[in-house]
């Protein structure tokens, strides 16, 4: 397993930066493990005339039901 998904030692520690003052690091900059969902959704729909129609919907959350384990060191 990877020790760390970003360098560490590009980012200075909260104790060492003055309070109000955030920094120019973007959003979005640290990704981590691959996430994988699945979604999946069936949707049929009949019409009976003009304004009568009926909608039959069946929607699956992580259909395949994957899931993300990892091992986090306790201090």
């Amino acid at each position: 397993m990877v020790d760390r998904f970003f360098n560490t030692d590009a980012f200075v520690p909260t104790e060492q930066v003055p309070k109000g003052v955030y920094g120019n690091a973007g959003r979005g900059l640290i990704s981590g493990p691959a996430l994988n969902s699945s979604d999946f959704s069936v949707i049929k729909e009949f019409v009976f005339r003009e304004p009568y129609k009926v909608q039959f919907r069946s929607e699956f959350f992580n259909a395949f039901n994957q899931s993300i384990s990892l091992a986090l060191e306790q201090p």
